[in-house]
């Protein structure tokens, strides 16, 4: 599946505005991120922007996301599909959290079930301390992955309760997805 770096970037503004000052830590952002992924994979099988999750020390980070806001730290451009400054929605305060510069989020990118599991993370985990998160993303499926290694998405959705029948389905549209990308 494609990396979707639009909704990406709309869902870190989403985020960030439904926090004090606009301001949050990466590590908040990224668990925010992994448990609205994890509701909306366990429920509809399909991810929000296709990230891949890495089960880091701290628990799951998104790989490309996280690998575009590093860029704003050396004031560098993105190559995907086309140049992108994140600076001009973004910048970074005291090395570790991320600002939004303008508070406009296109919600047009987002289905009504995407951004409600956004909003249900946001409320769910913006209070909590750094500990508390890092110990509630070790669920099964980061135990399950070695560190630094690639989550699965199956694993993922099992985490967030998925039945067997969902994983199925998953299943059958990941290699649906690949057959057709062949």
């Amino acid at each position: 599946m494609n990396f979707d770096t639009q909704k990406a970037i709309e869902s870190l503004k989403l985020v960030l505005m439904n926090i004090q000052n606009h301001t949050c830590d990466f590590h908040k952002i990224f668990k925010i991120l992994y448990f609205a992924e994890q509701k909306h994979l366990s429920t509809l099988g399909i991810p929000i922007f296709n990230d891949s999750y890495i089960a880091m020390k701290n628990g799951p980070v998104p790989s490309t996301l996280y690998d575009m806001i590093k860029t704003l730290k050396n004031n560098s451009f993105i190559q995907l599909k086309t140049e992108l400054n994140l600076a001009s929605f973004f910048k970074i305060e005291d090395n570790y959290n991320l600002k939004l510069l303008t508070p406009i989020v296109n919600l047009n990118l987002f289905s009504e079930f995407e951004i409600d599991c956004i909003t249900q993370s946001i409320e769910e985990n913006k209070l909590l301390d750094f500990n508390t998160l890092t110990k509630k993303s070790h669920d099964e499926a980061w135990n399950l992955t070695e560190s630094n290694n690639m989550m699965s998405i199956f694993q993922i959705s099992k985490a967030g309760g998925a039945n067997d029948e969902m994983i199925k389905y998953m299943s059958l549209q990941l290699e649906n997805e690949t057959l057709w990308n062949y």
